[in-house]
């Protein structure tokens, strides 16, 4: 009898909250060097006519803003009446360093313009990861390669560029 009472109660708070709860899809997103990561908001179904601005506070991690991917510390997120999810996109760019994998945190964070606009779900924290993306070698640098293992195969000395490219490329 007392768990039908705490149900019930539940599905009561569900009903009469007044406004709409939000959640990260996913909370880890994973995206490469040179890509975006979606970023995807849900909002509760109860709500699913109202509007709202929803803010989420970025985090550096192990990830540098403005190096390891683009974004203000605050983003808005326009979601309108009728959706229930809503995506926004942050900007990952390639850079050239060898390095791990790096992290950056996303935080669904109240409304500072409207107090009470909505509330935070239970996955209101994302963790992006940025996987680091090798780049592929130009064509320049694929000829280079090919002459220089057809030398080395042919039992040939092998100049200084040949060198250069095999300890680079080993």
């Amino acid at each position: 009898m007392l768990l039908y009472l705490i149900v019930l109660l539940q599905l009561f708070q569900l009903i009469a909250a007044n406004e709409p709860r939000y959640d990260f899809q996913s909370t880890s997103i994973t995206a490469n060097e040179g890509d975006s990561a979606e970023i995807c908001l849900v909002k509760d179904m109860s709500h699913i006519s109202s509007q709202s601005i929803v803010y989420i506070q970025v985090e550096d991690v192990t990830a540098v803003r403005g190096i390891d991917f683009i974004a203000d510390s605050q983003i808005t997120v326009n979601h309108t009446s009728g959706e229930r999810i809503v995506c926004t996109n942050i900007s990952i760019p390639y850079n050239d360093d060898n390095e791990s994998d790096e992290s950056f945190r996303l935080r669904i964070i109240p409304s500072p313009v409207n107090a009470g606009a909505y509330t935070l779900g239970m996955s209101n924290i994302a963790t992006v990861t940025i996987k680091n993306v090798i780049a592929p070698l130009s064509c320049k640098e694929r000829l280079l390669l090919l002459a220089c293992k057809t030398k080395e195969l042919a039992g040939e000395y092998l100049p200084r560029p040949c060198m250069t490219a095999r300890f680079n490329n080993s």
